[in-house]
C-alpha cells in the first residue's frame, strides 16, 4: 500500500482510517490475601497509553505476547470496550459517544465461532444479511462472492455441526465480511488452524484491503505478521513499544542473529559456562540462552562488531559474517567445547521485539499462558472441620 509520507515516515494530508489517542484501560482482578483466606482488590493495566493511526487499504498488525493488551484495543476499537482515558475514532467518529453510527461501518470477529450447529453456513449467512436489511438479490450475489473468496463451496450447504475448526473460522470471516464493511477487526484470525485454511483467511484479507478497505489484525505468530501486515504495533505490557513496516522495523535493529548450540540438548550451565567465554573474548555485546530452545545461545550481532573485531572491512556483508562464524568456532573450540552447530539468520520480528522489549518473545508469551492458567485456578475451599 502506498502512501505520500514524510521523511520520517508520518502520513501526509490523508486522515487516518482508525485513530487511537493515548487510550489507557485497566481491570479490577482479585488476588489472595497472603494472611488470609479473604481475596483483595488488583487493578490490572491492559493498555498504558497506546497512540496510533490506521490508514485505508491498510492491513495493520496489532502483535505482542498473551496479555499484552492487543485484544482490549481491538474491542475498545469495537466499541465493546469503554477507555479509561483516551480516545478511538473510527471513521471521524467517537467509539463511546458515536458507538451506534461505528458499528453500522465495522466487521468483528473475534476468536471464538460464533455459529449454531443446526444451521448450515448458507442459512447463517442468509440471517446475517437480513439483520443487516441487504436486498435479497444483492444478498445472494455476497453469499456468492463470499463462497468463492473463502473456497466453501464443499461446505456451505451442510450444518455447521460437522464443520472443523478451520472452516468454522472462514464462515466466522464470511459473516464478518458480508456486509462489506469499511473497516474490518480481526482477534487472531488463523489461531489453531491448518496451513490450508491460513492461506484462504490470508488472500481473502490481503484482497479485501486492495479494494480500499482497512483491516486491523491481532497475532502472536510472528510468521502471519510479516506475511501479511503492512505495520504493526508491537505491543508489550499494554505499551506500543514499536510501529512500522516489518521490513522497516528490521532495519532499524540491523546486523544478524546467530543461533548458537553447544550440545543439541545442552544444560544450562553449559551454556552459560560458553557464553561467558564468548564474552571474555569480546566477541559478543548482546546475547541470551535461549531455554525454549534447549540452551541454545542467542546472538545479535551488528556491523559495529565486526569492526571492532578487526574483521577486514573490504569483505562484503556475507563473507564478513562467515569471518565472524569461524571466529565463533575457534574461540569455542580452544576453550574446550566441542560446538554441535552454529546456524544465522537476517533480523526477525522476534528480535525487534527483544530489541525493544528486552525479553524473548516465546518467553513472555510462555510466561503470560502460565499467569493466565495460574489465575483460572480455583482456591481449595476451607472445610467446616477446618474452620
Amino acid at each position: 500500500m502506498q502512501r505520500n509520507t514524510d521523511p520520517a515516515g508520518n502520513s501526509i494530508g490523508i486522515e487516518p482510517t482508525v485513530r487511537v489517542e493515548d487510550v489507557y484501560k485497566s481491570f479490577q482482578d482479585k488476588k489472595k490475601s497472603l494472611f488470609s483466606w479473604r481475596f483483595e482488590a488488583l487493578t490490572v493495566p491492559a493498555l498504558r497509553g497506546v497512540s496510533l493511526d490506521v490508514y485505508a487499504g491498510e492491513v495493520f498488525g496489532l502483535l505482542g505476547p498473551n496479555s499484552s493488551g492487543k485484544t482490549t484495543l481491538l474491542r475498545c476499537m469495537s466499541t465493546l470496550c469503554k477507555p479509561d482515558r483516551g480516545a478511538v475514532y473510527v471513521l471521524g467518529k467517537h467509539t463511546v459517544r458515536e458507538s451506534f453510527a461505528v458499528r453500522h461501518c465495522i466487521g468483528v470477529v473475534f476468536q471464538d465461532a460464533g455459529v449454531d450447529k443446526i444451521l448450515t453456513g448458507r442459512e447463517h449467512m442468509e440471517l446475517f444479511g437480513n439483520l443487516y436489511h441487504m436486498p435479497p438479490a444483492h444478498l445472494r450475489r455476497r453469499i456468492d462472492e463470499l463462497v468463492g473468496m473463502l473456497e466453501l463451496e464443499p461446505y456451505v450447504d451442510r450444518l455447521t455441526g460437522t464443520y472443523s475448526g478451520g472452516i468454522k473460522r472462514r464462515l466466522d470471516l464470511a459473516l464478518g465480511l458480508l456486509h462489506e464493511p469499511s473497516v474490518l477487526l480481526l482477534d487472531e484470525p488463523t489461531v489453531g488452524l491448518d496451513l490450508s485454511s491460513r492461506r484462504v483467511i490470508w488472500n481473502a484479507v490481503r484482497k479485501y484491503a486492495t479494494a480500499g478497505n482497512t483491516i486491523v489484525f491481532t497475532s502472536h505468530y510472528l510468521e502471519e505478521v510479516e506475511i501479511l501486515a503492512d505495520r504493526v504495533a508491537i505491543l508489550d505490557e499494554g505499551v506500543s513499544i514499536a510501529v512500522g513496516s516489518p521490513p522497516d522495523l528490521k532495519r532499524q535493529i540491523g546486523g544478524r542473529r546467530f543461533t548458537i548450540r553447544v550440545e543439541e540438548f545442552c544444560p544450562e550451565n553449559i551454556a552459560q559456562a560458553a557464553l561467558e567465554a564468548l564474552r571474555s573474548e569480546g566477541i559478543v555485546e548482546r546475547a541470551q540462552i535461549n531455554a525454549f530452545d534447549y540452551n541454545a545461545l542467542e546472538l545479535f550481532v551488528e556491523p559495529e562488531l565486526l569492526d571492532q573485531l578487526g574483521i577486514d572491512p573490504s569483505l562484503n556483508e556475507d563473507e564478513a559474517y562467515s569471518v565472524y562464524a569461524e571466529r565463533i568456532r575457534q574461540t569455542l573450540k580452544g576453550k574446550g567445547f566441542d560446538l554441535f552447530g552454529i546456524t544465522e539468520r537476517g533480523v526477525s520480528l522476534s528480535d525487534v521485539y527483544m530489541s525493544f522489549a528486552g525479553r524473548d518473545f516465546r518467553a513472555a508469551d510462555e510466561a503470560a499462558r502460565l499467569d493466565a492458567s495460574t489465575k483460572k485456578r480455583k482456591p481449595k475451599r476451607r472445610s467446616s472441620l477446618e474452620s
